[in-house]
């Protein structure tokens, strides 16, 4: 088996689509999509709140900024309950 060393732009364009991979999914579920075990909230919240900023790194974008938007728009969301999905740190309070 042959490995191969990944470059910095490689990397770093891997860990962008993870990102908007997630992000993606949040949306789809803003406009109504079934959660399933791979994509819901829940992990989603996670993704974004403890994991994501170590994908942004270097790429000058904020993760707490982009959760905060992300919050925003499935408080906007039409297609579900925003009281049905709270904020990890108020569910945990």
């Amino acid at each position: 088996m042959v490995l191969m060393k990944m470059d910095d732009r490689t990397a770093m364009k891997l860990s962008c689509a993870v990102v908007m991979r997630a992000v993606e999914d949040w949306r789809d579920l803003c406009q109504g999509a079934q959660p399933t075990k791979e994509k819901n909230f829940r992990e989603l919240e996670h993704f974004f709140a403890k994991e994501c900023g170590t994908y942004l790194t270097g790429t000058g974008l904020e993760s707490k900024t982009l959760y905060a938007k992300l919050l925003q728009e499935r408080k906007r969301s039409k297609a579900i309950d925003p009281t049905t999905y709270l904020p990890i740190k108020k569910r945990l309070a």
